[in-house]
């Protein structure tokens, strides 16, 4: 996203733990879209290291969500958003399906 996403309490410099900041996305980002949250998983994600360490392991969640009925019928795609690691981070509404695909 181009802007920053509303998750005042929720970042790790403002002390939030990954389950803290797992809850305030859910809450302040995917509530408002008619998206709920059904089940998470933390998981490691393995990062390409620098000159102190050949990898690094960073939190990760995966999550599967539901959409309620009063889900926007159309959401606007975006390209995909370059993560600081190099990855893709990209979001897809299917509203007829009530899916939502993370790539």
């Amino acid at each position: 996203p181009k802007q920053p996403l509303p998750m005042t309490g929720g970042f790790c410099c403002q002390g939030a733990g990954f389950e803290a900041s797992l809850e305030v996305l859910a809450e302040k980002v995917l509530e408002p879209l008619g998206l709920h949250l059904q089940q998470w998983a933390k998981v490691p994600y393995l990062c390409r290291g620098d000159s102190n360490k050949a990898w690094y392991v960073l939190s990760d969640a995966v999550m599967v969500l539901k959409s309620s009925a009063d889900a926007p019928e159309v959401v606007e795609r975006r390209e995909p958003a370059r993560m600081p690691s190099g990855g893709v981070f990209s979001a897809v509404l299917c509203p007829q399906r009530k899916r939502v695909g993370l790539l």
